[in-house]
């Protein structure tokens, strides 16, 4: 049950940040709803696919304990918001990236060699911008507020954040792409269903919300 309060928590959460920046005519508002939607999308894919499996209770436990910490000190104030939602996301995300990253350049392709001598450097790091681009509405959010506000519990928020996920985010990518038979007892609808509510909610709901806002 923690593990999927988990998943469930980390699938959606991204509605609710750009909602937020949605809402409050952040300067990359528009670019986050155009652009963002990809990064939900893979994430939830992974995690939804493995969460049963690769997710242990004690560390769904710890994302979810410092979700609500830092979630408390937004809501008294101690913290902005605004800050609290970009420390989540950013940490999320960058370790998402970060993790296909990694499992990209470490893979193997055919002829035994690493993605990097295959594609080649431009090729690789062609790749590595394609996935980064997928969130620089949220870097972009960050550096303006950082340059406007430097909350230290906020920047150690995002570290924590980031520590817990990136071993499992790049465990599960290995998961996807190595253990074909774990793949075959994946609920294929589920996985389906939450994509598209996400996505629908995403150009619906929050398309709604930023002509209503303007």
């Amino acid at each position: 049950m923690i593990k999927k309060i988990d998943a469930y928590l980390t699938s959606y959460f991204p509605i609710l940040v750009a909602s937020y920046f949605i809402y409050t005519h952040s300067f990359f508002a528009w670019h986050m709803f155009v652009v963002c939607w990809l990064s939900m999308t893979i994430n939830m894919t992974f995690l939804l696919e493995t969460y049963s499996t690769l997710l242990t209770t004690k560390n769904s436990l710890i994302s979810i304990l410092n979700l609500l910490l830092f979630g408390g000190l937004a809501l008294f104030g101690i913290i902005s918001m605004k800050g609290f939602l970009l420390s989540v996301i950013i940490s999320e995300t960058t370790a998402l990236i970060v993790a296909i990253i990694y499992s990209f350049i470490s893979s193997r392709s055919g002829n035994s060699e690493s993605a990097w001598k295959a594609f080649g450097i431009t090729g690789t790091m062609g790749f590595i911008l394609l996935f980064s681009g997928t969130i620089y509405p949220y870097l972009g959010e960050w550096y303006l507020y950082l340059k406007e506000n430097v909350e230290l519990i906020v920047i150690l928020g995002a570290l924590i954040n980031f520590i817990v996920n990136i071993s499992r985010k790049i465990k599960t990518l290995e998961n996807v792409a190595d253990t074909q038979s774990e793949r075959k007892h994946v609920n294929k609808s589920r996985v389906t269903k939450h994509i598209l509510l996400s996505i629908g909610i995403w150009f619906v709901g929050l398309g709604i919300l930023y002509g209503v806002s303007n």
